[in-house]
């Protein structure tokens, strides 16, 4: 892997991201909303203080739901926008590798993502700082911690999506899908069936809903590094009392297989479409 071209990738990318309507009002969006959950405890009446645990896990409630819908748009727009535009083939003709255009495609978009959570996590921090007598700073950088890991993941699927994918309108319907089925419609049945069963669903059912969905997986990695159970929904504090997940490694492991084998995936799906193009361009040319 040539690191000069990596980097090269990586800033091209993290450039066009910075200068994207979506991130930027991403961005815009979190750091009000990251101020204004601050600020808000102390404005109202009876209020005395406001606790740094109980605004980072707001914070990250609030991320579970944006973050995951921002990086899947983002990412699924990359690669089918380019092979749509024919843009791809240009940047295969350079002496780059396919492990260094999809390394340095995610790299970039992740940066511009995770500046947009540092600012707003940041704002809000220091509000905190100056004004709460609270000082276990160690939930609120959990959670920070954890954003940033969900922003990484759902990009990375996104960039699958997007090569799954035949064009931009396509992929667009693809993100929208998967967020709202991993997102919004996984919890709900969930709590459904654990309402339904009055608590009793298998313990295997469990551990595979929590292993497939990244989202309640890195809550539970925060609640096992925060203690802060109570705060959560009921689907994340039963699944963090399944046996061999009281320790966070668990979770930070499965976390990490996550990132690999989607990571994976997307090299493996950009080698094929890549290698599909160059057996039909041959063919054609054979033709002639």
């Amino acid at each position: 892997m040539k690191r000069k071209s990596l980097m090269i990738l990586a800033e091209k990318e993290l450039l066009e991201a910075s200068r994207n309507r979506l991130v930027l009002g991403f961005g815009v969006v979190f750091f009000v909303l990251a101020l204004a959950m601050s600020i808000i405890g102390f404005v109202l009446p009876g209020a005395e203080d406001v606790q740094f645990s109980r605004v980072g896990v707001s914070l990250l409630n609030l991320v579970t739901l944006l973050v995951p819908l921002i990086a899947l748009l983002l990412g699924s727009q990359g690669f089918a926008g380019e092979f749509e535009d024919g843009t791809m083939e240009l940047l295969l003709t350079q002496p780059v590798g396919l492990f260094e255009i999809c390394l340095g495609r995610i790299m970039g978009q992740w940066t511009a993502l995770a500046a947009a959570l540092l600012a707003g996590f940041g704002g809000s921090g220091l509000v905190l700082l100056f004004f709460s007598s609270d000082r276990r700073v160690l939930p609120f950088l959990v959670n920070m911690g954890t954003a940033l890991g969900l922003a990484l993941i759902f990009l990375i699927l996104g960039s699958l999506v997007s090569l799954k994918s035949k064009n931009r309108l396509s992929a667009l319907f693809a993100a929208l899908a998967v967020w709202f089925v991993m997102v919004i419609l996984y919890d709900i049945v969930v709590v459904q069936a654990l309402m339904i069963t009055s608590g009793s669903v298998s313990m295997a059912l469990l551990y595979a809903l929590m292993v497939l969905n990244p989202t309640d997986l890195l809550r539970i990695l925060a609640i096992r590094l925060t203690d802060l159970k109570e705060l959560f929904g009921p689907t994340t504090e039963a699944m963090v009392a399944l046996p061999g997940f009281q320790a966070p490694a668990a979770a930070a492991l499965i976390w990490a297989a996550w990132v690999l084998g989607a990571y994976w995936a997307v090299v493996r799906s950009l080698y094929r479409r890549v290698y599909k193009i160059s057996n039909a361009a041959r063919k054609v040319l054979a033709a002639k």
